[in-house]
């Protein structure tokens, strides 16, 4: 998987959190790596950790999109995942779902 695929999911989950003001994703991995070059896996983990200011703030549901475009990430579709919103304070091991990510 390329750099951009991997960019775009750390984007998305980035959005996320800003937009609802309370907590911000830090600490993004990819199989256990933050920032790799390139992924060998088919159904790479994603991880994060949330931070908060507010004391108490905890995770309760999360969405990852995935897309091979940037753009479509800022209009929130994905073409080549959407895990749809799952009701979950997991934050590490979300297993990759959808389409069979472009090698570049």
């Amino acid at each position: 998987m390329r750099r951009s695929v991997l960019s775009a999911v750390v984007a998305v989950l980035v959005m996320a959190a800003i937009g609802s003001g309370a907590m911000v994703p830090q600490k993004l991995w990819c199989e256990y790596l933050e920032d790799p070059a390139a992924i060998d896996v088919a159904q790479p983990r994603l991880s994060w950790v949330l931070a908060s200011e507010q004391r108490g703030q905890r995770q309760t549901a999360y969405q990852v999109l995935v897309a091979d475009s940037p753009d479509l990430l800022t209009a929130d579709k994905a073409n080549l995942w959407d895990s749809g919103k799952v009701l979950s304070d997991q934050t590490t091991h979300i297993v990759y779902g959808g389409k069979a990510l472009p090698s570049r």
